[in-house]
């Protein structure tokens, strides 16, 4: 008679588990709609605080609504207090700079920067502008500020003094300086012309270091400052692309339908897109993924808004609209160990090595759906040795620092998911 080998053997139970549970690993929650007392149209979040920014109204109803963004209060994603604005303003985008508990704002009808110190809840500063901005993004590692012009410009102050350091130019005719996002990590910057252009600034010496052309109708963008790669909403060709930092090239488009928000939460390697009228879908970002530069899943809920965001601490991503839509993103704690082990099974491990991190994780698995009505404790505890085996082949060479990264992360995340201590 003939015997399955026995690696071969662990290998077909894992992947026919993880095609069992592949579908419901992630899958997008709609967890509430919460209104504001006047119009807003763009959000910002503080995650060490958990607070989330929502400018709003106009002129004398100017204010900046903030929100509870921690999921365990009693008054989760309700309004605790607003932040009033002078009398004449059109507040617009706003960024926040949580190392030093500042909010930068701009407005959609005057020239003008507001500066609003968030420990106290207050506006402190107005500073004026040559031309109105028309997005604002931090870097708070080196407290810089930096906004965008639609005339193809891109101011940089300094948040030690709040003065300008300098005036950057795209280098191309006709440029639009459009959204903005930030690699603290590298020092870039980069910039979107909604016809089709991103513009890479590097932070040092404020100079445009490279220019990448695609697509049309660029929405918005967001950076994963751990992985290096950069997502943009590119709502015309309906797809999320994806630049490698590293080259400044187009490393993949994903399609996910018109999109107009995307927002990746480094901790995770998940990005998060918002189509209008479609829903929520999830991109997996993580490096060594077998479903790298994939949909996980998707939230087909029909919502409109203007623009987005992922609390990177809580997982929780925001559409706003007038209003918010709150939506999380929880893990199945046995469907997510299924695809973990599939994960593993996929980087093509020496077999002794395979076979010990496949074996914790089945022991999780086999834990969680005992007769006695899941073993949570155990399933830690096997989650606990599977981390500690990773980094260990981690130390000894068998295993990349971002394949050990990303799968040490991904098993806290389902302990966390459990409950374990």
């Amino acid at each position: 008679m003939y015997l399955m080998p026995r690696r071969l053997l662990i290998t077909l139970v894992i992947a026919g588990i993880a095609l069992c549970y592949a579908v419901q690993t992630h899958a997008q929650r709609f967890l509430a709609f919460t209104s504001l007392e006047f119009f807003g149209s763009t959000v910002a979040i503080d995650p060490s605080t958990n607070l989330v920014y929502a400018p709003m109204g106009i002129g004398f109803d100017a204010s900046v609504a903030v929100m509870d963004g921690d999921p365990a209060s009693p008054s989760f994603f309700f309004t605790l207090r607003k932040i009033d604005l002078p009398n004449d303003t059109f507040p617009w985008r706003i960024a926040v700079n949580p190392a030093t508990r500042r909010a930068y704002l701009t407005d959609i009808q005057w020239p003008r920067l507001y500066i609003l110190d968030l420990a106290n809840s207050t506006h402190i500063e107005t500073i004026p502008l040559n031309q109105a901005g028309w997005d604002v993004a931090v870097n708070s590692t080196t407290n810089r500020i930096y906004l965008t012009h639609t005339g193809g410009r891109v101011t940089v102050f300094n948040g030690n003094t709040m003065t300008g350091e300098a005036t950057i130019d795209l280098p191309y005719e006709n440029a639009i300086a459009g959204r903005l996002a930030v690699n603290e990590a590298t020092n870039r910057i980069y910039v979107t012309d909604p016809f089709g252009v991103v513009s890479v600034i590097d932070g040092t010496t404020n100079t445009v270091v490279a220019t990448i052309r695609f697509g049309f109708s660029l929405e918005s963008i967001s950076v994963n400052p751990i992985t290096n790669r950069i997502y943009v909403a590119n709502s015309f060709d309906r797809t999320v692309t994806v630049i490698k930092g590293e080259t400044n090239t187009v490393e993949a488009n994903v399609f996910v339908g018109s999109c107009r928000g995307v927002a990746v939460n480094p901790r995770t390697g998940r990005v998060f897109v918002f189509t209008p009228g479609q829903g929520v879908a999830m991109l997996d970002g993580r490096l060594t993924s077998p479903t790298y530069n994939t949909l996980l899943s998707r939230l087909d809920v029909g919502i409109f808004g203007f623009d987005s965001a992922v609390n990177i601490t809580t997982n929780i991503f925001y559409v706003s609209s007038q209003g918010f839509y709150v939506i999380d993103d929880p893990i199945s704690p046995q469907s997510a160990i299924a695809a973990l082990a599939q994960w593993v099974s996929s980087l093509n491990l020496a077999q002794g090595m395979q076979n010990s991190l496949d074996s914790k994780l089945s022991n999780a698995q086999a834990a969680l759906e005992s007769v006695k009505g899941g073993d949570a404790s155990t399933a830690c505890n096997k989650l606990s040795s599977f981390i500690n085996e990773v980094r260990a082949q981690q130390d000894k060479g068998q295993l990349s620092s971002t394949a050990a990264r990303e799968l040490t992360t991904e098993a806290e995340l389902i302990r966390s998911a459990l409950g374990c201590q």
